[in-house]
Formats: structure tokens, C-alpha cells, sequence
């Protein structure tokens, strides 16, 4: 599960998890963020025994990599995810698509916070969203699984943005996944 947030987020953020259930959206979230506050996510960061780099080209998406070694092939494989940063009030969102996916038109959302030695990453609460929906405040279409619930927001990003600032509790975060940043 672990792996699954790396994948989404990138292997950073790609984060994505310790849970197996997503919220993803169809478009990213505005890309809002100034040019110090991505800065502070560039560098080098160790997760799940290994580390990933991060970097923002000069449109502002964040692009994360990292070297997964495949038993079956006998080299490494680099996985990458892209991604755009989301201020909404205080608080700090990623959308992020995975560059080796097929469906290219998917983003994964999830929370974060950076400081000079952590970058700390919330996956969403599905229930919560799909309590969302069932208020009609969010609109989307609900996969339940046998261990997952996936959530694809159909919902335009200003919606979700404006749904982000005034609902709380919208993210597991008791179950962060935090990566030390080993350069910058």
C-alpha cells in the first residue's frame, strides 16, 4: 500500500499509500503556488528505503523521479510522476498523474506540509468525500472494491477548491507518510 501512494505521488508524493482507496479528479487543481513555495519541495527524498528527487519545470508542475529496481528485466526502471501544487487557505494539495499510466487524464489528490526536514503526505478520506457527494456538494463517480473505494470527482477543480476551504476532515491524517529530505 505504501508503494501505491509512491505511485501516485510519484514516488514522492507519489506518493500515495497506506490506504488502497483514491479520489482522483478528471483536471488538476489550479497551479496557484509561487515559485519559493514549490522550492521548498526540490530536492532529494528518502522514502520506503530508498530516495526520490524532485524537481518544477518553468511552467510550475513538479516532476518526481525514482529508480525501482525490477527483479524481472535485471535493471532499474525509473518511475515518474508529475504533479501540480494547490494552495487553498493554508493548506497545501497536490494533484498528481503518474507518466506511466495509460489514463493520462487522471490526477490523484492528496495534502501535504514541508518543513526543512519533512515532507508529510495525507491521503484522502473516501468516506468523507463520498459523504460529499451524497450532500451534493462534490460530484463524482464512487467504485467500491473488495478492500478499496476509489472516488473520481467529476466536480470542476474551482469546486473542489471551494469545497477544500470550508470542509475539514477531508484526509487520513492519522496515517501520514513522511519522507526526510536528504538534500535540497
Amino acid at each position: 500500500m505504501m508503494k501505491k501512494l509512491l505511485k501516485l505521488t510519484g514516488a514522492l508524493v507519489a506518493l500515495m499509500i497506506v490506504s488502497c482507496s483514491s479520489v482522483s479528479m478528471n483536471k488538476p487543481l489550479p497551479n496557484n503556488t509561487t515559485e519559493d513555495q514549490r522550492g521548498e519541495l526540490v530536492g532529494e527524498w528518502e522514502v520506503e528505503g530508498g530516495s526520490c528527487k524532485v524537481n518544477f519545470n518553468s511552467k510550475g508542475v513538479g516532476h518526481l523521479a525514482r529508480l525501482e529496481w525490477d527483479d524481472e528485466s535485471g535493471q532499474f526502471e525509473v518511475e515518474r510522476q508529475s504533479f501540480i501544487v494547490t494552495q487553498v487557505g493554508d493548506d497545501l494539495y497536490l494533484s498528481l498523474q503518474h507518466e506511466d499510466e495509460e489514463d493520462v487524464s487522471s490526477y490523484k489528490l492528496v495534502q501535504c506540509i514541508v518543513s526543512e526536514e519533512n515532507l508529510v503526505v495525507w491521503v484522502p478520506d473516501t468516506e468523507r468525500f463520498e459523504e460529499l457527494i451524497k450532500q451534493k456538494k462534490l460530484t463524482a463517480k464512487v467504485t467500491h472494491g473488495k478492500h478499496s473505494t476509489d472516488v473520481a470527482l467529476t466536480s470542476s477543480p474551482k469546486e473542489i477548491v471551494e469545497v477544500l476551504k470550508i470542509e475539514k476532515g477531508l484526509f487520513k491524517y492519522k496515517e501520514p507518510l513522511v519522507l526526510k529530505r536528504l538534500t535540497k
